[in-house]
Protein backbone atom coordinates (compact mmCIF):
# COMPACT_ATOMS: atom_id res chain seq x y z
CA UNK A 1 0.00 0.00 0.00
CA UNK A 2 1.53 3.14 -1.26
CA UNK A 3 0.61 6.95 -0.94
CA UNK A 4 1.33 9.95 -3.20
CA UNK A 5 1.84 13.25 -1.74
CA UNK A 6 0.19 15.95 -4.13
CA UNK A 7 -0.42 19.78 -3.61
CA UNK A 8 -3.51 22.01 -3.52
CA UNK A 9 -3.57 25.25 -5.88
CA UNK A 10 -4.89 26.96 -2.72
CA UNK A 11 -1.48 28.59 -1.84
CA UNK A 12 -1.48 30.06 -5.22
CA UNK A 13 -5.12 32.03 -5.09
CA UNK A 14 -3.38 34.92 -5.94
CA UNK A 15 -2.10 33.47 -9.05
CA UNK A 16 -4.00 31.71 -12.33
CA UNK A 17 -4.27 27.93 -12.75
CA UNK A 18 -1.67 28.05 -15.42
CA UNK A 19 0.90 29.41 -12.81
CA UNK A 20 -0.18 27.23 -10.06
CA UNK A 21 0.48 24.04 -12.13
CA UNK A 22 3.92 25.37 -13.07
CA UNK A 23 4.76 25.78 -10.09
CA UNK A 24 3.61 22.44 -8.82
CA UNK A 25 5.00 20.36 -11.68
CA UNK A 26 8.33 22.35 -10.91
CA UNK A 27 8.81 21.44 -6.96
CA UNK A 28 8.20 17.66 -7.84
CA UNK A 29 4.53 16.61 -7.01
CA UNK A 30 3.18 14.36 -8.72
CA UNK A 31 -0.28 15.10 -8.66
CA UNK A 32 -2.70 18.10 -7.84
CA UNK A 33 -5.81 18.96 -5.98
CA UNK A 34 -7.46 21.62 -8.00
CA UNK A 35 -9.39 24.22 -5.84
CA UNK A 36 -12.60 26.11 -6.30
CA UNK A 37 -13.11 27.75 -2.63
CA UNK A 38 -15.02 31.13 -3.13
CA UNK A 39 -13.04 34.30 -2.33
CA UNK A 40 -9.91 32.12 -1.67
CA UNK A 41 -8.57 30.29 -4.64
CA UNK A 42 -10.79 30.56 -7.49
CA UNK A 43 -9.19 28.33 -9.78
CA UNK A 44 -11.65 26.27 -11.68
CA UNK A 45 -15.03 26.95 -11.89
CA UNK A 46 -16.86 23.58 -12.61
CA UNK A 47 -20.20 25.30 -13.16
CA UNK A 48 -22.18 25.44 -16.62
CA UNK A 49 -19.10 24.55 -18.38
CA UNK A 50 -19.10 21.69 -21.04
CA UNK A 51 -17.45 18.24 -21.51
CA UNK A 52 -15.03 19.63 -23.91
CA UNK A 53 -14.51 21.85 -21.52
CA UNK A 54 -13.44 19.41 -18.77
CA UNK A 55 -11.14 17.77 -21.65
CA UNK A 56 -9.34 20.89 -22.10
CA UNK A 57 -8.87 21.17 -17.94
CA UNK A 58 -7.07 17.18 -18.63
CA UNK A 59 -4.82 18.62 -21.33
CA UNK A 60 -3.45 20.91 -19.35
CA UNK A 61 -2.89 19.33 -16.55
CA UNK A 62 -1.12 16.51 -18.11
CA UNK A 63 0.96 19.32 -20.08
CA UNK A 64 2.74 19.76 -17.07
CA UNK A 65 3.16 16.33 -15.70
CA UNK A 66 0.56 15.89 -13.39
CA UNK A 67 -2.36 14.22 -12.33
CA UNK A 68 -5.40 15.34 -10.88
CA UNK A 69 -5.90 13.73 -7.34
CA UNK A 70 -8.84 15.74 -6.52
CA UNK A 71 -11.13 18.58 -6.82
CA UNK A 72 -11.75 20.85 -3.57
CA UNK A 73 -15.13 22.65 -4.11
CA UNK A 74 -16.57 25.49 -1.54
CA UNK A 75 -19.04 27.74 -3.44
CA UNK A 76 -21.51 28.30 -0.03
CA UNK A 77 -23.16 25.89 2.13
CA UNK A 78 -25.58 23.01 1.53
CA UNK A 79 -28.05 23.90 4.95
CA UNK A 80 -27.69 28.16 3.54
CA UNK A 81 -30.97 29.21 2.31
CA UNK A 82 -29.16 32.19 0.02
CA UNK A 83 -26.31 29.86 -1.25
CA UNK A 84 -26.84 26.32 -0.89
CA UNK A 85 -28.33 25.83 -4.27
CA UNK A 86 -25.38 27.45 -6.22
CA UNK A 87 -23.22 25.35 -4.25
CA UNK A 88 -25.22 22.29 -4.61
CA UNK A 89 -25.06 22.79 -8.50
CA UNK A 90 -20.86 23.62 -8.54
CA UNK A 91 -21.00 20.40 -6.42
CA UNK A 92 -22.83 18.62 -8.98
CA UNK A 93 -20.60 20.06 -11.75
CA UNK A 94 -17.32 19.23 -10.00
CA UNK A 95 -18.16 15.50 -9.86
CA UNK A 96 -18.86 15.60 -13.84
CA UNK A 97 -15.62 17.55 -14.38
CA UNK A 98 -14.18 14.42 -11.94
CA UNK A 99 -15.46 11.98 -13.71
CA UNK A 100 -14.06 13.09 -17.13
CA UNK A 101 -10.93 13.64 -15.60
CA UNK A 102 -10.66 10.25 -13.74
CA UNK A 103 -9.50 11.68 -10.22
CA UNK A 104 -11.01 10.50 -7.09
CA UNK A 105 -13.84 12.67 -6.91
CA UNK A 106 -14.70 16.17 -5.15
CA UNK A 107 -14.36 17.19 -1.39
CA UNK A 108 -16.40 19.91 0.17
CA UNK A 109 -17.41 20.64 3.12
CA UNK A 110 -20.80 19.31 5.01
CA UNK A 111 -22.05 22.80 5.43
CA UNK A 112 -21.90 25.78 8.11
CA UNK A 113 -22.02 25.23 11.95
CA UNK A 114 -26.26 25.93 12.92
CA UNK A 115 -27.33 28.95 14.90
CA UNK A 116 -30.58 27.40 15.46
CA UNK A 117 -31.08 23.29 16.05
CA UNK A 118 -28.24 21.27 14.83
CA UNK A 119 -30.89 18.17 13.69
CA UNK A 120 -32.87 20.27 11.39
CA UNK A 121 -30.14 21.91 9.90
CA UNK A 122 -28.02 18.60 9.52
CA UNK A 123 -31.29 17.09 7.82
CA UNK A 124 -31.11 19.79 5.11
CA UNK A 125 -27.13 19.28 3.84
CA UNK A 126 -27.80 15.26 4.39
CA UNK A 127 -30.64 15.87 1.93
CA UNK A 128 -28.65 17.40 -0.50
CA UNK A 129 -25.51 15.40 0.03
CA UNK A 130 -27.26 12.26 -0.99
CA UNK A 131 -28.91 13.75 -4.23
CA UNK A 132 -25.30 14.42 -4.71
CA UNK A 133 -23.87 10.95 -4.12
CA UNK A 134 -26.71 9.54 -5.98
CA UNK A 135 -25.27 11.47 -8.99
CA UNK A 136 -21.26 10.18 -7.97
CA UNK A 137 -22.51 6.95 -7.82
CA UNK A 138 -23.73 6.88 -11.67
CA UNK A 139 -20.23 8.55 -12.58
CA UNK A 140 -18.41 6.13 -10.47
CA UNK A 141 -16.68 8.89 -8.54
CA UNK A 142 -16.49 9.77 -5.22
CA UNK A 143 -17.94 12.54 -2.96
CA UNK A 144 -15.44 13.52 0.41
CA UNK A 145 -17.16 14.79 3.21
CA UNK A 146 -14.60 17.17 5.31
CA UNK A 147 -15.27 15.97 8.64
CA UNK A 148 -14.12 16.85 11.45
CA UNK A 149 -13.98 20.57 10.13
CA UNK A 150 -14.13 23.91 12.45
CA UNK A 151 -17.13 26.12 12.00
CA UNK A 152 -19.30 23.55 10.39
CA UNK A 153 -21.86 20.97 11.67
CA UNK A 154 -18.91 18.61 12.50
CA UNK A 155 -16.81 20.88 14.63
CA UNK A 156 -16.47 17.45 16.87
CA UNK A 157 -16.11 14.20 16.51
CA UNK A 158 -19.19 12.83 17.63
CA UNK A 159 -20.87 15.23 15.42
CA UNK A 160 -18.79 14.11 12.53
CA UNK A 161 -20.09 10.24 13.62
CA UNK A 162 -23.14 11.26 13.77
CA UNK A 163 -23.31 13.06 10.27
CA UNK A 164 -21.60 10.66 8.74
CA UNK A 165 -24.28 8.06 9.82
CA UNK A 166 -27.23 10.21 8.63
CA UNK A 167 -25.81 10.34 5.28
CA UNK A 168 -24.91 6.62 4.79
CA UNK A 169 -24.34 6.50 0.95
CA UNK A 170 -21.82 3.86 -0.24
CA UNK A 171 -20.01 6.81 -2.40
CA UNK A 172 -19.61 9.18 0.20
CA UNK A 173 -16.03 8.75 2.26
CA UNK A 174 -14.37 11.00 4.27
CA UNK A 175 -11.62 14.04 3.78
CA UNK A 176 -9.64 14.49 6.59
CA UNK A 177 -7.63 17.53 7.79
CA UNK A 178 -4.37 17.57 9.65
CA UNK A 179 -4.78 21.19 11.08
CA UNK A 180 -8.80 20.61 11.54
CA UNK A 181 -8.62 17.56 13.43
CA UNK A 182 -5.50 19.21 15.46
CA UNK A 183 -8.36 22.34 16.41
CA UNK A 184 -11.15 20.01 16.81
CA UNK A 185 -10.07 17.58 18.93
CA UNK A 186 -6.01 16.70 18.87
CA UNK A 187 -6.33 13.34 17.74
CA UNK A 188 -5.63 11.21 15.20
CA UNK A 189 -6.12 7.68 16.76
CA UNK A 190 -9.42 7.95 17.88
CA UNK A 191 -10.93 9.32 14.10
CA UNK A 192 -8.91 7.02 12.14
CA UNK A 193 -10.76 4.03 14.51
CA UNK A 194 -13.63 4.91 14.05
CA UNK A 195 -13.95 6.17 9.82
CA UNK A 196 -11.53 2.58 9.09
CA UNK A 197 -12.17 2.33 5.28
CA UNK A 198 -14.39 5.11 4.82
CA UNK A 199 -11.28 8.06 4.35
CA UNK A 200 -10.65 8.79 0.02
CA UNK A 201 -8.53 11.87 0.94
CA UNK A 202 -6.50 13.75 3.70
CA UNK A 203 -5.38 17.56 3.80
CA UNK A 204 -1.95 18.47 5.60
CA UNK A 205 -1.04 21.01 6.79
CA UNK A 206 0.74 22.13 10.43
CA UNK A 207 -1.35 23.76 13.31
CA UNK A 208 -0.54 25.19 17.06
CA UNK A 209 -2.75 27.03 18.89
CA UNK A 210 -5.32 29.28 16.88
CA UNK A 211 -3.22 28.88 13.24
CA UNK A 212 -4.07 26.27 11.57
CA UNK A 213 -2.63 26.92 8.35
CA UNK A 214 1.16 26.61 8.63
CA UNK A 215 3.84 25.18 6.76
CA UNK A 216 4.38 21.40 8.44
CA UNK A 217 6.90 21.44 10.55
CA UNK A 218 6.06 25.01 11.99
CA UNK A 219 3.69 23.46 14.27
CA UNK A 220 2.59 20.65 16.72
CA UNK A 221 0.90 17.86 14.57
CA UNK A 222 3.03 14.78 14.58
CA UNK A 223 2.86 13.67 10.86
CA UNK A 224 4.58 10.34 11.56
CA UNK A 225 1.90 9.04 13.78
CA UNK A 226 -0.54 10.65 11.50
CA UNK A 227 0.21 8.70 8.77
CA UNK A 228 0.92 5.50 10.24
CA UNK A 229 -3.16 5.96 11.85
CA UNK A 230 -4.35 6.95 8.60
CA UNK A 231 -2.10 3.46 7.31
CA UNK A 232 -4.33 1.38 10.13
CA UNK A 233 -7.14 2.66 8.93
CA UNK A 234 -6.59 1.42 5.20
CA UNK A 235 -6.01 4.29 3.58
CA UNK A 236 -4.06 4.12 0.46
CA UNK A 237 -5.28 7.26 -1.59
CA UNK A 238 -3.62 10.36 -2.05
CA UNK A 239 -2.44 13.34 0.78
CA UNK A 240 -2.68 16.74 -0.19
CA UNK A 241 -0.40 19.52 1.00
CA UNK A 242 -2.76 22.26 1.79
CA UNK A 243 -1.66 25.29 3.20
CA UNK A 244 -2.52 29.47 2.74
CA UNK A 245 -0.38 31.99 1.88
CA UNK A 246 -0.55 35.91 2.70
CA UNK A 247 -2.17 37.64 -0.17
CA UNK A 248 1.34 39.52 -0.63
CA UNK A 249 3.36 36.22 -0.89
CA UNK A 250 5.05 36.12 -4.19
CA UNK A 251 5.55 33.53 -6.39
CA UNK A 252 8.94 32.26 -5.31
CA UNK A 253 7.76 32.29 -1.59
CA UNK A 254 5.05 30.34 -2.14
CA UNK A 255 7.00 27.95 -3.75
CA UNK A 256 9.42 28.23 -0.91
CA UNK A 257 6.80 27.20 1.56
CA UNK A 258 5.44 23.98 -0.49
CA UNK A 259 9.22 22.39 -1.32
CA UNK A 260 9.99 23.13 2.87
CA UNK A 261 6.45 21.44 3.39
CA UNK A 262 7.15 18.71 1.26
CA UNK A 263 10.62 18.18 2.68
CA UNK A 264 9.31 17.91 5.88
CA UNK A 265 6.24 14.90 4.96
CA UNK A 266 8.22 12.50 2.45
CA UNK A 267 10.40 11.17 4.91
CA UNK A 268 6.98 9.90 6.75
CA UNK A 269 5.64 9.11 3.67
CA UNK A 270 8.58 7.69 1.26
CA UNK A 271 9.88 4.53 3.94
CA UNK A 272 6.76 3.05 3.45
CA UNK A 273 7.49 2.64 0.17
CA UNK A 274 11.14 1.75 0.45
CA UNK A 275 10.07 -0.88 2.74
CA UNK A 276 7.56 -2.67 0.43
CA UNK A 277 10.18 -2.61 -2.32
CA UNK A 278 12.86 -4.37 0.20
CA UNK A 279 10.61 -6.73 1.58
CA UNK A 280 9.72 -7.91 -1.68
CA UNK A 281 13.60 -7.96 -2.52
CA UNK A 282 13.89 -9.99 -0.09
CA UNK A 283 11.04 -12.40 -0.58
CA UNK A 284 12.33 -12.93 -4.42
Amino acid sequence: MTNRLGCSTIPFGAFDLEAALQAIAKIGFPVVDIAFIEGVAEHYNPLDKSLADFQELGKLVRSHGLTVSTLNVNAGSFNDSVTADKHTATVKSALDCASVLRCCGVTTKVGDSPSGDWDESARLSVGRIRELADHANTLKVKLGLEIPHTKTLTDDLDKSVRFFEMVDHISVDVCFDSAHLYSCINDFSEPTRLFVGKLGHCHLRDAKGDETHLIPGDGEIDFDFCHSMMRLAGFHRDYTLEIKMPETASLDEVKEALARGRDTLLPFIRPVVERKKKEQKEAG
